[in-house]
């Protein structure tokens, strides 16, 4: 089925701004109740019944908006990427007769939004440091709506989460930590630890970082786990990583990541956040690494939509197309090329509008460093 998604039968994603549905794209879309910590209760809820019946039906259910937009526009979904990723059958056969299905064999936490990050695509719903610069930028009102709308969402409890996951823990067979910076956060340092306790090495953990430290107590609990996939996020290469992970040095994330990659048994995967300015620097960064083995997994940045690949100059996007096509890692930027193929860039909004304020706070100049978007 072309709108069937894997992630509601068996995988739950809950998050200190949010409440519990089957993945972070569902709670973008704040199609989740917030007036209770039972997360055991709200899996089989009507909610989700609904949207299983709907996914099993053909259907796209309105709160899975997110992943049918980014594929309508070429790019890779989540619910692409998780399809085929676990054999659902039972719990599809369960649900056939039950209407409901197992508890979440899977769980997706964000405990956190403590980071030391300001990525130019993110916002203080996911970082400290953004919070911090947003209240030192007083920006004016237009552009904190247009770009950095405050969330609404009440702050939920760290430790009836913990509690639910240590609950849940005998049938858990994976948990997915993003943030925030994950190896700087105390939440996900306590559930390592008393998984341990419990016997629980099995499980197989899932980290994102940025790899700005590597914090020994964080990384010695991750090796007591038979199986860890760390998720490192760059988006670029070299000064181009600088300004859009902003204040991230490109010798330490690089230092790092060939340190745990010579010292580690863990699988790593590059997490790549593609956008319009890094675009032309995903060449020199494929060819970095080329001497490493490593997974990329690419998420296309629509939000804000002023920072989408969608939004380059028709000139701009056809060049980058031809080289693309031409490089000989275009087999790992095919998901890029299909969705600029698919898009006419008739309209482009000039990214000085969102990028001149940050500039002025931080000292950098995005024309230096991204003179392919200047118009």
């Amino acid at each position: 089925m072309k709108t069937f998604c894997a992630l509601p039968f068996y995988s739950q994603y809950i998050g200190v701004q949010s409440g519990g549905m089957c993945c972070a794209m569902v709670e973008s879309n704040d199609y989740s109740s917030h007036d209770t910590d039972d997360y055991s209760d709200r899996w089989n809820d009507q909610k989700h019944q609904l949207m299983r019946q709907q996914l099993l039906r053909g259907e796209r259910p309105k709160q899975c908006d997110v992943c049918f937009r980014k594929e309508d526009l070429g790019a890779i979904s989540m619910r692409e990427s998780s399809v085929g990723n676990l054999d659902v059958r039972s719990r599809l056969i369960s649900f056939g007769k039950e209407d409901s299905v197992p508890p979440p064999s899977h769980l997706q936490l964000r405990l956190s939004g403590l980071c030391n990050l300001a990525c130019v695509m993110c916002n203080s719903s996911f970082s400290s440091l953004w919070e911090k610069e947003l209240s030192k930028m007083r920006p004016n009102q237009e552009w904190m709506e247009t770009y950095h709308p405050v969330s609404k969402k009440g702050e939920r409890s760290v430790d009836s989460i913990i509690d639910y996951v240590l609950r849940i823990s005998d049938q858990l067979q994976g948990i997915y930590f993003t943030g925030g910076e994950t190896s700087t956060c105390p939440h996900v340092k306590k559930i390592l630890s008393q998984l341990i306790d419990l016997g629980r090495t099995d499980i197989k953990i899932s980290v994102v970082s940025n790899l700005s430290s590597l914090s020994d107590d964080f990384y010695s609990l991750l090796d007591r786990f038979q199986q860890v996939r760390l998720h490192c996020s760059v988006d670029a290469y070299g000064s181009a990583n600088e300004y859009i992970r902003w204040p991230m040095r490109w010798e330490k994330f690089d230092s790092n990541l060939r340190s745990i990659v010579s010292s580690k048994h863990y699988d790593i995967a590059l997490d790549i956040a593609y956008q319009n300015l890094s675009l032309f620097s995903l060449f020199d960064l494929l060819e970095h690494y080329s001497d490493i083995k490593l997974d990329y997994f690419l998420q296309m940045v629509d939000i804000p939509p002023i920072l989408s690949p969608h939004n380059l100059p028709q000139g701009v996007a056809e060049r980058w197309l031809a080289a693309a096509r031409s490089n000989r890692h275009s087999h790992i930027l095919e998901p890029i090329i299909n969705t600029l193929s698919s898009h006419s860039h008739e309209t482009h909004i000039p990214v000085n509008q969102y990028l001149d304020p940050i500039d002025l706070k931080r000292g950098t100049d995005w024309k230096l460093t991204f003179p392919h978007m200047i118009v």
